[in-house]
């Protein structure tokens, strides 16, 4: 893989771009723009990398796994399964 696919799968992923397709408000395009922002939530708890990251960037996806209670395990599930509805 390239550094060019490998920047536009990083792109597919992001608020941003989830951001984006809402903004364009075509009924079309809320399937796409669900999709990559579940995409976003899972790779953010997937890339917890410090136990401040979360607080600093304003992100609670990015806290770090406390408990098997923790929110987080939750949300993974919850993902996955919408990821499986995807397929």
């Amino acid at each position: 893989m390239d550094l060019f696919q490998h920047m536009c799968g990083l792109q597919v992923r992001s608020k941003s771009v989830a951001d984006a397709l809402l903004a364009r408000g075509r009924p079309e395009r809320k399937e796409t723009e669900r999709f990559v922002r579940i995409m976003n939530k899972f790779f953010d708890l997937l890339n917890v990398r410090s136990t401040s990251e979360g607080i600093t960037r304003r992100n609670p996806d990015l806290l770090p796994y406390s408990s098997l209670n923790n929110p987080h395990l939750k949300a993974s599930d919850r993902i996955l399964r919408s990821i499986y509805y995807f397929t």
